[in-house]
């Protein structure tokens, strides 16, 4: 996340270092002297309270473990969260219950919080080497410093520390596009160490509020490492045959989008549209009404042009083909646009994504129009085919590929009906659009959650993905800041127009994809 480069900072540092003694604010934002030499013998930290995640109240709790530990666990009615780091790996566990590796640019805005909580930049090597002055500014209606963190060589969070007291009272990071705030207030101490006892957090573009407010802080207790570890095994909450090695399940290949038959709660037989790019299962509403589900809560989801308020719905059973889902906490929106688009007369279901691709290793045939679902407990893949293997990037397929020569990382979306869309930035940072052939306006190419796009259309000489290449390849280039395709870390996206000249099987246990060709 190139927000300042090196460049600009070194001329912050020659302009604007001797505003104030960093060393000195760092240390009196913790409570002084005093403080510096309690943190120094810090062992561990132990914190409680009560949560509210866009009026949706529970608890958290939270767990470090000097120096490079943590464990933060977050409980709501209906569904629980954890993200923790074991000192070499990042893993969550979602509000399924499903765990997860985290990698890329969320394990590093993870990383980024543990930078904070465990006063890694009061360390004697860390001081004036990683934070520099910017300048003077108001927040919270106070005079107030402004220092910017530089973290991992190319990402950097700012902090605001009130003039007076010292304290800081708001820090901002910024994974992609998405900047969130961390206000903070309210500071009590400690064993000498000031703690804020109410943070607020918020990300404005996608209209979410997150409250903690501390009840309980715990220094120096003993913590046992089984709690960072990342759990051996998995919650098993769907139905597979146990006699068979896999199932097949018949899929109709419309509009560019595979449509699977799906039963909701015994009840509500409907078609819903499989998609990787899709952070959970998601119901269109206008579907669903009629089940009367109950509502949990609500997030925000990041579409192709934006955000849009997702409802989360407790069900009770999603059943495809001879598989059942057990007890799933989904997504709920309008998704109108898709079901005008089928205009077939029959129920608009919704999205079938993470969480129910990850359950299973799944390969899609296109040509036979197939869904060929593997027994996770006796799972061998067919030989033959090209391993790509990927990251995931909220819970998205991520593959490291080239377009024309250069570099970037894409995302593999069942949900997309294209080909390979590749993003703005991507595009203008790297000149692209004065190597694609054939450039073409097209208004209302692309449609999704958060509305429509228009762009261009075009050729490119070359597109490789691990050591699978392919030339002459159609690409649409959306025309748009905001939203996934205005993502400046996320350099494209690969959809079955593309994917349908292999078989891909998707083996989110082992985060590959394995091609194989169509002829086999």
């Amino acid at each position: 996340m190139k927000i300042l480069s090196a460049l600009i900072f070194s001329l912050l540092i020659t302009t604007q270092s001797f505003a104030i003694n960093i060393d000195s604010l760092l240390i009196k934002s913790v409570g002084g002297e005093k403080a510096l030499e309690s943190i120094k013998r810090l062992s561990t930290i132990h914190i409680k309270g009560s949560a509210n995640m866009n009026k949706l109240y529970g608890t958290y709790e939270y767990y470090f473990k000097m120096p490079d530990k943590f464990y933060t666990s977050y409980t709501f009615p209906s569904f629980s969260m954890v993200q923790a780091y074991d000192g070499k790996m990042c893993w969550i566990k979602d509000l399924n219950g499903q765990i997860a590796n985290i990698s890329g640019i969320e394990k590093q805005e993870m990383l980024k919080s543990l930078y904070l909580n465990s006063y890694s930049y009061l360390s004697s090597d860390s001081l004036n080497s990683n934070v520099i002055y910017i300048k003077d500014t108001i927040i919270q209606n106070r005079n107030s410093h402004q220092l910017a963190f530089i973290l991992f060589e190319n990402d950097t969070m700012f902090a605001y520390f009130d003039a007076k007291s010292g304290l800081r009272k708001l820090f901002t990071s910024r994974i992609d596009q998405i900047i969130t705030e961390n206000h903070e207030y309210s500071y009590e101490q400690i064993d000498n160490i000031n703690f804020p006892s109410y943070i607020h957090s918020i990300i404005k573009a996608a209209n979410f509020s997150m409250k903690f407010y501390t009840e309980e802080i715990t220094l120096n207790e003993q913590v046992n490492d089984q709690i960072f570890l990342k759990p051996d095994t998995q919650i098993v909450d769907y139905y597979f045959p146990s006699d068979k090695d896999k199932i097949e399940i018949d899929f109709q290949y419309l509009f560019g989008h595979i449509r699977l038959p799906a039963v909701i709660n015994g009840k509500l037989r409907v078609w819903m549209i499989l998609d990787s790019g899709a952070a959970s299962n998601i119901f269109n509403k206008k579907a669903v009404d009629s089940l009367k589900l109950e509502t949990v809560g609500s997030l925000p989801a990041m579409g192709i042009s934006g955000f849009e308020e997702v409802k989360l719905l407790q069900t009770d059973s999603i059943q495809i083909g001879s598989l059942t889902l057990f007890n799933q906490v989904a997504g709920a929106m309008n998704l109108e646009q898709m079901d005008r688009l089928f205009k077939t007369g029959d129920f608009f279901g919704g999205i079938l994504g993470y969480d129910f691709l990850s359950r299973f290793p799944v390969m899609v045939d296109y040509t036979r129009k197939k869904l060929i679902v593997f027994n996770p407990n006796k799972f061998s893949p067919p030989s033959g085919g090209t391993e790509v293997p990927f990251d995931l990037a909220m819970q998205i397929p991520t593959i490291k590929g080239s377009v024309n020569g250069v570099k970037g990382d894409f995302i593999v979306d069942l949900g997309n009906a294209f080909g390979l869309v590749l993003h703005q930035k991507f595009v203008e940072s790297n000149r692209l659009d004065e190597t694609i052939s054939n450039l073409l306006e097209d208004k209302n190419m692309i449609g999704g959650v958060g509305g429509s796009l228009s762009g261009k259309r075009g050729t490119i000489d070359k597109f490789t993905m691990g050591q699978i290449t392919l030339e002459n390849q159609a690409v649409v280039l959306p025309e748009t800041s905001v939203g996934l395709t205005g993502s400046e870390q996320i350099s494209g996206n690969i959809g079955n127009q593309l994917l349908q000249n292999f078989l891909v099987l998707f083996d989110y246990n082992n985060s590959r994809l394995i091609f194989y060709n169509n002829e086999e």
